[in-house]
């Protein structure tokens, strides 16, 4: 007798769900998860829907507030002969948890937070490999200005 594997669809769902979609967690304060369902089901949408849609709209109109500014970059070509290894990695750190903005260190189209030292070193940036730094913030302006010069005296 020839045996055939059943088909499971919460498993195929699942395995789907896992390659296009990023998984959250939320947790609300006690009583707010029956006050989201009925607003989503007076919207006619499931919890997801509703929530997301509340993201979307959000970070849509955090876009909208900041208009066509775009954030500052500065491209940078390492000089130093040993590249950003720990030690100067760890001050690129410091220097940057002074601001608020995102700073960002990107190379070959990988990118790494800089506020994190796992996040640079990860990305391996040698002698003569060029990097591109992006700040995105309240205070990017400053942000640029003191991390652009800590690059261009350190690295």
């Amino acid at each position: 007798m020839r045996e055939t594997k059943e088909f499971n669809q919460i498993e195929y769902i699942n395995n789907y769900i896992k390659k296009k979609y990023d998984r959250i967690n939320l947790v609300v304060p006690a009583g707010s998860k029956q006050v989201i369902k009925n607003r989503a089901a007076q919207k006619g949408k499931s919890v997801n829907q509703y929530i997301n849609e509340l993201i979307d709209n959000d970070l849509k109109n955090s876009k909208e507030k900041k208009g066509d500014k775009k954030m500052k970059e500065f491209k940078y070509v390492i000089t130093d002969p040993e590249g950003i290894h720990a030690r100067p990695a760890g001050e690129l750190v410091k220097a940057t948890k002074e601001f608020q903005s995102a700073i960002t260190l990107t190379k070959d189209g990988k990118t790494g937070d800089c506020k994190r030292i796992f996040g640079i070193m990860g990305l391996a940036v040698k002698a003569g490999n060029e990097i591109t730094l992006t700040f995105d913030g309240e205070d990017e302006e400053a942000a640029y200005a003191a991390v652009t010069e800590f690059v261009k005296a350190n690295l």
